[in-house]
């Protein structure tokens, strides 16, 4: 019986010595006797098979050898093998570089076909085990040389990845840095269980077909779309690959795709390439090139292969060979909410916290993980801040959070437009009893959300009524800046508009538009390019607008700009109008802490006087404040009227020069 290999080392100096008789017979062969050269094929034969028997002991015993794990990865017959024995070899010993005239550790195809083809019961095999589409220089187990020579007498060589391997380094991904091996979760799905059985048939579809199509699944971040395929793995007794599909190498996207392909057969592991969508943008030519180079290499790929995307795009034309399964998730319903938020909280928060926040299973961990970090007594307080660390990155690249400290009766405004800042702040706080409680969600299919346009003329309070709405429901309030939002690019506005309201979905945060007239402009007729694109961008703001279920609250000093499809849309339009005299009078007086006041101010006389909106008045108190601090005195009348003059000749507005009535 045949003694197993007890070191790795062990079966490569077999290799060696394989390879030394093989070379060493070679170079004998035009000058030694027939008898000879039958001996020494003889002896390669007898140990080439007390080799084999050694694996085979090895294998029976538990010790599975590199060798032995990579010719079953990829069924390789005994021709393969034997040519990556000879180029192992090479690659290994110096001895056998000498006796092959090969200081670099190369051969030739043709040298190959002389040392491993020659017989005749095997010189067909040379096409096809050595053809570019064949499974040694297919998965890149050996690389021919990168010269203009006939492919004949290109040097070939094993790859630094199976050397490595062969010598027990089994470094995870060789040669690539846009993927990585992870081990697949062992939490259950929380997900319907159509979806996951349409999953498990198309990744194993494998087994009986050696192929199967390409499963695409689409949906937010952190919806389960890398968990079913781990979930699927798992079954199959199989790892993860994940490979980050924007970061593929462009101008060697075929090598890294071979890779790819041979550290999955190696690994035994299910590939996902992550984010495929990013390189459908029109306006990026070559990443469409990079999927393209996928669609062709994996056309006839045999393992498993599995897409995530966030957004739609036309990925499933690009594999017609293979077929694509696409299935859709989705931002899980409330009770599986609570399931998901059960596993990291108290179970007696767990339905606040999914009521409130309409995130996917993969946003809850996060949230809850960081909401763990600020203590052990963890409280809704604490949810909202690790919900604000995940989203506040979306949200915070292209708008800035709004804290504010004012109360409601700082607020001047008439008493309709007042009622109707509380109907607002009412929506909101009783939507679930009216959309869910009682039916009205059933009937009313679009615009959940709140829109409202607060339209006006500058500093009469808008964003601060904003902001007094966002402390009243106890949310974040986010300032979207309309630079950053807007692109150059096309199609990048729509995208960075729906990263905004999704965050905002999610975490239930207040969107303000400022100026909201430069991004909600009325649509235009069509006499070029940019109008057309721009006409786009509205008509994709007003279709997102229709199913925001969030908050969102949009400003305006021109409020017949607007499109007039945006006003159909919005459940408020909230007049903040110029203050009259007596609001005026109620503004001056707000807006001056009393231990800051002098004798003698007369808030009347300062309204009378100055026709100003409040925004204009707090900047006028608080020039009077630094005026009478340089003085060393409180706030006086003198001051007040100096600072306001000031304030109104910033307007464009002169006073009269007794200061009496003129306006």
């Amino acid at each position: 019986m045949a003694r197993a290999y007890q070191f790795v080392r062990e079966h490569l100096d077999d290799v060696v010595a394989l390879a030394r008789l093989i070379f060493a017979r070679r170079r004998l062969a035009l000058d030694t006797p027939a008898m000879t050269i039958a001996e020494d094929d003889l002896e390669i034969a007898d140990l080439g098979e007390r080799i084999e028997l050694r694996l085979g002991a090895s294998h029976e015993a538990g010790f599975e050898l590199p060798f032995d794990r990579l010719r079953t990865a990829f069924q390789l017959n005994e021709t393969e093998q034997r040519t990556l024995e000879i180029l192992v070899a090479l690659a290994v010993s110096s001895e056998v570089r000498e006796l092959a005239n090969s200081p670099h550790g190369g051969s030739s195809l043709e040298q190959i076909d002389d040392l491993v083809y020659a017989h005749p019961s095997v010189r067909d095999r040379f096409a096809e085990d050595l053809s570019p589409d064949g499974r040694l220089l297919g998965y890149r187990l050996i690389e021919l040389a990168a010269t203009t020579e006939s492919r004949f007498v290109r040097s070939v060589r094993v790859a630094d990845r199976i050397v490595d391997l062969l010598y027990g380094a089994n470094r995870a991904i060789a040669d690539l840095t846009a993927a990585r091996l992870v081990d697949p979760g062992t939490s259950e799905l929380l997900l319907p269980e159509d979806q996951i059985e349409l999953a498990r048939r198309a990744l194993r579809r494998h087994e009986t077909t050696g192929g199967g199509p390409i499963l695409l699944l689409r949906g937010p971040d952190g919806s389960g779309r890398r968990s079913i395929v781990g979930t699927i793995a798992r079954e199959l007794g199989a790892r993860l690959l994940v490979v980050s599909s924007p970061s593929l190498p462009g101008d060697r996207i075929s090598v890294a795709l071979m890779a790819i392909q041979r550290e999955a057969i190696l690994a035994r592991a299910v590939i996902v390439f992550a984010a495929v969508d990013e390189m459908l943008r029109d306006d990026e030519a070559h990443q469409r090139d990079r999927a393209l180079a996928i669609a062709s290499a994996f056309a006839s790929y045999p393992g498993p292969v599995a897409m995530t995307a966030t957004t739609g795009g036309p990925v499933t034309g690009l594999f017609g060979a293979r077929g694509v399964t696409v299935i859709e998730l989705a931002i899980p319903p409330e009770q599986t909410r609570v399931a998901l938020w059960s596993r990291h909280l108290d179970a007696a928060m767990a339905p606040d916290a999914a009521r409130r926040y309409r995130l996917t299973g993969g946003q809850i961990e996060r949230a809850a993980e960081s909401a763990r970090s600020r203590g052990d007594q963890m409280d809704l307080t604490m949810i909202h801040e690790g919900v604000r660390t995940i989203l506040d990155g979306e949200l915070s690249t292209l708008g800035v959070r709004l804290a504010w400290t004012q109360r409601w009766d700082e607020l001047v405004l008439p008493d309709d437009s007042r009622e109707e800042l509380t109907e607002l702040v009412d929506r909101v706080k009783y939507r679930r009893q009216v959309i869910d409680d009682w039916g009205f969600g059933g009937k009313v299919a679009k615009g959940l959300g709140v829109a409202a346009l607060f339209h006006g003329p500058p500093g009469t309070g808008k964003t601060m009524a904003a902001g007094l709405i966002a402390n009243e429901l106890g949310l974040d309030l986010y300032q979207i800046d309309v630079s950053r939002l807007v692109s150059k690019y096309i199609g990048e506005t729509e995208k960075n508009l729906a990263r905004v309201f999704d965050a905002a979905e999610a975490g239930h945060a207040v969107l303000l538009f400022d100026e909201a007239d430069s991004l909600f402009a009325k649509r235009t007729e069509v006499k070029s390019s940019v109008d057309r694109y721009a006409n786009l961008e509205v008509n994709y703001l007003l279709q997102r607008m229709e199913s925001f279920n969030g908050i969102a609250i949009l400003t305006t000093n021109f409020e017949s700009s607007l499109d007039e499809a945006f006003r159909r849309r919005l459940a408020y339009r909230i007049h903040f109008p110029i203050p009259d005299h007596d609001e005026r009078a109620k503004l001056w007086k707000t807006v001056i802490p009393e231990g800051a006041l002098g004798p003698g101010v007369d808030f009347k006389v300062l309204a009378q006087r100055f026709e100003m909106t409040g925004g204009y008045i707090k900047n006028a108190a608080l020039r009077a404040a630094f005026i009478a601090a340089g003085e060393h005195k409180k706030i006086s009348m003198q001051h007040l009227l100096r600072a306001a003059n000031a304030e109104y000749a910033s307007l464009g507005k002169v006073m009269t020069q007794g200061m009496g009535r003129g306006l």
